[in-house]
């Protein structure tokens, strides 16, 4: 009788080894069928946070990272439909903390006034580190979030 042992893996031991970047943990969603997925949350719903992970090796210091609002994709109002936490100039800012590997990036849903059958898209986009040690991950820096008016 012989037996074998088979691995889902084909090499265990490889190791990461590309630039250093941020990526929304929610906009990975395997074969989705756009190009970053869409979540809906309610209105006033308050602070709403999602996890931002750190591809590629921790950083001894805290590391701030910034995020704007896709002007493009966007019909949300600033102030009426949202605020963004930890404002730098326009943007939004989170930190990573040191030898960590994700942290949550953030805004505020405001209370809006209620239009039945109404919404509104928030698309947040990463932005990375001011000295750009940090940067957004091309295919998943984008996530947004209809606000159900």
């Amino acid at each position: 009788m012989v037996f074998t042992q088979t691995s889902c893996f084909r090499d265990p031991e490889v190791i990461y080894d590309g630039p250093t970047v941020v990526e929304f943990n929610q906009a990975i969603v395997p074969n989705a069928p756009i190009s970053f997925p869409v979540f809906n949350v309610n209105n006033g719903a308050g602070e709403v946070f999602t996890r931002v992970n750190l591809v590629g090796p921790q950083q001894i210091t805290p590391q701030t990272i910034l995020y704007r609002v896709d002007p493009v994709r966007t019909t949300a109002v600033e102030g009426l439909h949202y605020e963004l936490l930890n404002k730098v100039g326009d943007n939004g800012s989170f930190a990573i903390p040191a030898n960590r590997s994700f942290a949550d990036c953030g805004f505020r849903v405001l209370q809006a006034p209620l239009v039945s059958g109404a919404s509104v898209n928030i698309t947040l986009e990463l932005l990375g580190t001011t000295d750009g040690i940090i940067r957004p991950s091309e295919n998943y820096k984008r996530l947004t979030y209809r606000i159900l008016l």
